[in-house]
């Protein structure tokens, strides 16, 4: 696959992700998903879990890291974008930052770290 294909895969899916922080959900009444749970976790927590598991993997399919210290450095990243798209929050009227989707961005992110860590082998 050409390196313009994955660029451009990779950057629409930072483009759906910086959408999905800013877009006005509440607006949209899905505040439903905060009322949801399976096996005692918050629909919307399980949902920023499965946003933020292509991340790492996407982003390793792009950057080849061939090392350990390359892995941890697209590792920080992915985690440092999860933060971001939570931070950025604080700063629109009617977005809310919470603690528990920060948390559950990085879990995603560490999820998706450990997917490729299988698929790759």
């Amino acid at each position: 696959m050409s390196l313009f294909l994955k660029r451009t895969i990779f950057a629409l899916y930072l483009v759906m992700i910086i959408l999905l922080a800013v877009f006005p959900f509440s607006a949209a009444n899905v505040g439903a998903l905060n009322k949801m749970y399976v096996l005692d976790f918050r629909m919307d927590h399980i949902l920023h879990v499965l946003a933020f598991v292509p991340l790492y993997p996407l982003a390793a399919w792009l950057f080849r890291p061939d090392s350990l210290k390359s892995s941890i450095i697209l590792l920080a990243a992915g985690l440092l974008i999860a933060a971001i798209a939570e931070y950025i929050q604080l700063f629109i009227d009617y977005r809310a930052y919470n603690p528990a989707d920060l948390i559950s961005n990085m879990v995603g992110v560490f999820a998706g770290r450990f997917i490729w860590i299988f698929v790759k082998k």
